[in-house]
């Protein structure tokens, strides 16, 4: 069985016993700005329409593109995959299509303790991109073994919509509101939230917006 083989979080809920919830729990920072060219790039492929023709279009053009720039400035704590596999067992296994982790102390060829995913919605099917994301968050809780107390945050978007959850022990909290990539400047303070959330789990410091 996997990920991909989850239809709905009811599926992933039920069997592995978690509460499902909606909240407003994310918060925009101003911690990431995109530059004026990286604004420029996006606004070319919005309306050149370059991500239409097919779902590896929708990666290439403003998925990655947008994970990537969000993420740069935590480089020292956390790394960046994209299509590598994520295994715990023959039940929780497969390729999330972008991965967050921390740093590994080996090198940035090993795969480190996990902390984000995100996934495509493919064919813009989010109830399908849900509950293989929640699939593979609840893999990324196991994999941390004994830290289970760190968040796990999860991401579902077709590059334009962007959707945002967490895992906290048994219970699965999905956003309430949806961000969109026309506004930019809203979607990266979400994207600085939550990569700050995961910076400061990696540091052993809990959550940023805990701190003062």
């Amino acid at each position: 069985m996997a990920f991909n083989s989850f239809k709905a979080l009811g599926d992933v809920a039920k069997m592995f016993r978690l509460r499902s919830a909606s909240e407003e729990f994310c918060r925009v920072i101003d911690k990431v700005a995109p530059d004026a060219a990286f604004r420029e790039r996006i606004h070319f492929v919005l309306a050149e329409r370059l991500y239409e023709p097919s779902e590896a279009a929708r990666c290439e053009t403003l998925i990655y593109p947008v994970l990537h720039e969000s993420w740069r400035q935590y480089r020292p704590t956390l790394r960046l995959w994209s299509h590598i596999a994520l295994e715990f067992d023959t039940v929780l296994t497969g390729t999330p299509d972008y991965l967050i982790a921390q740093q590994s102390e080996f090198g940035v060829s090993v795969l480190d303790k996990p902390i984000l995913v995100a996934v495509e919605a493919k064919q813009d099917d989010f109830a399908l991109g849900w509950g293989q994301c929640a699939a593979e968050m609840v893999a990324a809780q196991k994999i941390n073994g004994e830290e289970v107390s760190r968040t796990v945050f999860g991401i579902v978007t077709n590059g334009e919509v962007w959707q945002f959850g967490k895992l906290e022990g048994a219970k699965l909290t999905r956003n309430i509101a949806s961000y969109n990539i026309s506004d930019l400047d809203t979607l990266f303070g979400v994207l600085s939230f939550v990569m700050e959330e995961c910076h400061h789990q990696v540091l052993g410091g809990g959550h940023a917006n805990a701190m003062s």
